[in-house]
């Protein structure tokens, strides 16, 4: 279980996040900006096999199976997703209907 500013967030052994509390930013991650005053499960996160969660004043960050490398952020109106493979890093940010997608290479050629 983990605490926001004002939401918490529980992760379950079969890897299903449940969020509460007030959800005006997002950081629930049911799709909307509603309050919640019981756990429900996080919509934008069923069918992952989530391993870690933690929360933040006001947002949410999940890590999924490590096999998988992504990593998903919920909160401020905006959803972020960090996908890393052996040879680049993919992040895809969504925020209202305008979404932005980035690609670096995982190699460092800088000295």
């Amino acid at each position: 279980i983990k605490c926001g500013h004002s939401h918490t967030v529980a992760l379950a052994k079969n890897g299903a996040v449940y969020s509460w509390g007030l959800g005006r930013n997002g950081q629930l991650g049911h799709g909307d900006r509603l309050d919640r005053a019981k756990p429900a499960q996080m919509e934008s996160l069923k069918g992952f096999k989530i391993i870690a969660i933690s929360a933040g004043a006001f947002h949410t960050a999940a890590i999924e199976d490590l096999s998988e490398n992504k990593i998903e952020d919920m909160g401020e109106r905006r959803k972020v997703s960090i996908q890393k493979t052996d040879s680049k890093t993919n992040i895809q940010e969504e925020y209202g209907n305008n979404q932005n997608i980035e690609e670096f290479n995982n190699n460092n050629n800088s000295n």
